[in-house]
């Protein structure tokens, strides 16, 4: 039976995904710490079998990043508020 909605396994050395998540995010404007950081989220969640919030949100965040939604190359700094407390300014970063 033809079922065109799904699609065969498609297995990449992990390596090579991270490489490419890297490209691609560099490609619309990350920065290198926010291109690595963002890969580093996805393979973690890719890798622990999270896949909604694995590498699956890859063009969901290039597009955020292509369409100015995201800063690509943020300030990110923290403000001691109390003796235990802060605030971390993300800039407009993706999140991890």
């Amino acid at each position: 039976m033809n079922r065109p909605f799904l699609t065969p396994d498609v297995r990449v050395p992990v390596d090579r995904l991270a490489a490419f998540c890297t490209r691609a995010l560099k490609a619309v404007g990350a920065d290198d710490p926010s291109a690595d950081a963002c890969t580093r989220s996805l393979m973690h969640g890719s890798l622990l079998g999270v896949d909604s919030h694995g590498v699956r949100l890859l063009p969901h965040y290039a597009r955020a990043l292509q369409g100015g939604r995201l800063n690509g190359a943020p300030r990110v700094r923290f403000e001691r508020t109390a003796a235990a407390t802060g605030l971390v300014h993300g800039d407009d970063a993706q999140g991890a």
